[in-house]
This record gives structure tokens, C-alpha cells and sequence, in this order.
């Protein structure tokens, strides 16, 4: 297992031992033993760090080297990647039909 990976990552995210180590319901000694590789870790305290930093078992235990593999589980920035692009005529018309139902909230209109 590569856990240098586990390293930079807290550090990337300006993370002490002891904050990665509160999070996983662990000691800070307990978790330098695992960034150290003095202790194997649990596959439970794997998963839970790979959900914390946002990557993968893959990417953890080195097999792989796409460190964000999984789009987002934050349903903000999931609607923003799934939002369709609008460009500046749609736009228009967007808004315009929008001023016209709000202008005429009363008229419905029927087919046929």
C-alpha cells in the first residue's frame, strides 16, 4: 500500500494527525502507526478515509492513480455538473418567457 498517499492527502488538506485521527475514532498515535505503516489498517478505517478525502480504495492501496475517480456526493456541485450550458439566446428566452408568465399569471394556455 502506498501510504505516503495517506500523508500528502492530509496534508493537502492542512490536517493534523490528531484531526484525521478524531475523525476516524482513533488516537493520533494509532494513526501516525498507519501513515507510518507500523499497523495495518482496518478495512472499515480505509473506507472511511477514502470517503473523507473524496477518492478511492483504488487510489489509498496504490492501484490506481486517479485521486478523485467518483463525482461528488455534495448535491450542490452534482446539480452544477449535471445543469445543462446555456448559451446567450436560450438564455434570453429563458428569461423573457419567464417575465411573460409573471406578467400574465392568469392566462393559460390550451391545445388544440
Amino acid at each position: 500500500m502506498k501510504l505516503e498517499r495517506l500523508r500528502n492527502l492530509r496534508e493537502d488538506h492542512d490536517l493534523t494527525q490528531a484531526q484525521v485521527a478524531q475523525y476516524i475514532h482513533t488516537t493520533q498515535r494509532t494513526y501516525a502507526h498507519y501513515e507510518n505503516g507500523d499497523r495495518s489498517i482496518p478495512l472499515e478505517t480505509l473506507i472511511a478515509l477514502a470517503e473523507f478525502y473524496g477518492t478511492s480504495l483504488d487510489y489509498l492501496t496504490g492501484r490506481t492513480d486517479v485521486i478523485f475517480p467518483y463525482p461528488s456526493k455534495n448535491p450542490t456541485s452534482q446539480k452544477k455538473l449535471n445543469a445543462p450550458k446555456i448559451n446567450c439566446s436560450s438564455g434570453r428566452f429563458i428569461i423573457e418567457t419567464a417575465w411573460f408568465y409573471k406578467a400574465a399569471p392568469s392566462l393559460h394556455l390550451s391545445r388544440g
